[in-house]
């Protein structure tokens, strides 16, 4: 009993890192998509350590946590946007400690750099970013 308590503990830790980042990283401006490349990974295996532990409840954080995760580095503002309006979620957002509209919020900025990224990177478009690409990035009718 000793042995999985202590297992217990340490996902129940890793879960609390998991959180924090993902919360630090949503209300921070200054961190973009590449702060979630090691986060992702780190998520999955306190999902999978949580499951392996049959704890549900840790499970369903650390799932949420990673599906935000994704949202940002995918830059995918329609999801994130279907995903935060989806009241199933928002515990996950309540024990995350941060809000729907900020994570989408974030995902537009991620998206708006991300535009301004590739427009530099292809020198057919010479640095330049048109409203219709603004538009569909942002999600803006």
């Amino acid at each position: 009993d000793g042995a999985k308590g202590a297992g217990s503990s340490g996902v129940a830790e890793q879960v609390e890192v998991a959180r924090r980042l993902v919360r630090d990283i949503v209300a921070s401006p200054d961190l973009l998509p590449l702060d979630f490349i090691a986060t992702s990974g780190m998520l999955e295996k306190v999902e999978e350590g949580a499951r392996q532990k049959g704890d549900k409840s840790v499970s369903a954080v650390a799932k949420g946590a990673l599906s935000l995760a994704r949202f940002l580095v995918e830059s995918d503002v329609r999801a994130m946007a279907a995903w935060v309006s989806d009241s199933k979620n928002a515990a996950v957002l309540a024990e995350i400690g941060i809000t729907g509209e900020s994570c989408v919020e974030k995902v537009r900025l991620v998206a708006i750099a991300e535009l301004g990224a590739q427009a530099s990177r292809n020198s057919a478009a010479r640095g330049e970013v048109t409203y219709a690409q603004i538009a569909e990035s942002l999600d803006v009718p």
